[in-house]
């Protein structure tokens, strides 16, 4: 599951999955990270923000889940970033 949903975020515009070996995949998000967390958090979708100055600027953490989660993770990130 974990290579289906970096392939999935590979695939967003402007975002840019870092390879890993663990049961998340940390990421950049070449947009507004504060307004993406909270648009996820409104959805019931809940990450990690990394956002601050600095080398984690714009930077969010996704804990691989289900098939479903997933899905639906990918599904609203989409809908906040291409809207």
């Amino acid at each position: 599951l974990r290579g289906e949903l970096f392939a999935a975020l590979e695939g967003i515009p402007g975002i840019r999955p870092w390879p890993t070996d663990a049961n998340f995949i940390f990421f950049h998000c070449d947009y507004e990270a504060d307004r993406v967390y909270e648009g996820l958090m409104e959805r019931g979708i809940l990450i990690k923000n990394f956002n601050s100055p600095g080398a984690t600027r714009n930077f969010m953490r996704v804990t691989v889940g289900t098939r479903e989660e997933n899905d639906k993770f990918i599904e609203e990130l989409r809908y906040l970033i291409l809207k």
